[in-house]
């Protein structure tokens, strides 16, 4: 078991880092499968299609260089439409019939919560390439890896940013209340930022998928003062009307 899975982490390393073998030979032999779960359209479609894309290129580079331990490898790519009950049949389908030595994917850690544990529970490693949840270790304690930042260092990293070098020391607080991710980014900016010496003014939420933010530009314009700055904890498909409405109010 124990090589099994320190085989599976060199074969996903080597795909997310770009590490190749020192032999440019032709690779031969059984080709390695390497499960792959991306939301190529949906709502993570921005998100996940660039992952994808990298994934390709890696194993079209590794494979150029030799492959892994003399064999090529094999993207067995799935798009999982950013839907939970999709995604969950593609992790079956990668473990019960495409029977990939390993899988990966997602940059969105209620995606991968999705299907990590099927991973986990047929004993295949998941690397996720783009989820930052601190807590999916606790969550999938076995057979599943972070390749990317946690959510705390990210939020913190900003909340020093607008304290330290931009000065800000007052700040709104807008909380997608539907995500995992939004929800833990808020959290730990508004932690790290009152740490500092900072004050959150107003702390609001609204539902993934709004469309209509005039309830919260209201509240934000009735402080009379405005703050030194906007925290918006939202996703790629919201977070562009939001900030034009904000912008435009």
């Amino acid at each position: 078991m124990k090589r099994n899975v320190l085989l599976t982490l060199l074969v996903v390393s080597a795909l997310l880092a770009g590490v190749v073998g020192v032999s440019a030979a032709e690779p031969t032999g059984d080709p390695i499968k390497i499960g792959a779960i991306y939301n190529l359209t949906g709502a993570q479609a921005s998100l996940d299609g660039p992952s994808a894309n990298g994934a390709k290129l890696a194993v079209k580079e590794i494979n150029a260089a030799g492959g892994v331990l003399g064999r090529p490898l094999e993207l067995v790519l799935y798009d999982s439409k950013t839907d939970a009950a999709t995604i969950g049949n593609a992790a079956t389908q990668l473990v019960d019939s495409d029977k990939v030595a390993a899988m990966m994917g997602f940059s969105d850690s209620d995606m991968v919560l999705a299907a990590a544990p099927i991973a986990a529970q047929a004993g295949v490693v998941f690397v996720t390439s783009g989820a930052t949840s601190p807590k999916l270790p606790e969550q999938v304690p076995d057979y599943l890896y972070l390749a990317c930042f946690g959510d705390n260092v990210q939020a913190a990293a900003g909340a020093e940013y607008a304290f330290n070098t931009l000065g800000a020391k007052t700040s709104y607080l807008l909380i997608d209340k539907g995500m995992e991710y939004t929800l833990l980014l808020g959290q730990y900016f508004k932690e790290r930022f009152t740490e500092l010496g900072g004050e959150i003014v107003l702390e609001d939420t609204y539902q993934t998928g709004d469309k209509d933010f005039s309830a919260q530009i209201t509240k934000l314009k009735a402080l009379g003062t405005m703050p030194d700055m906007l925290f918006i904890s939202a996703g790629p498909d919201d977070v562009g009307t939001i900030i034009k409405q904000f912008r435009d109010a």
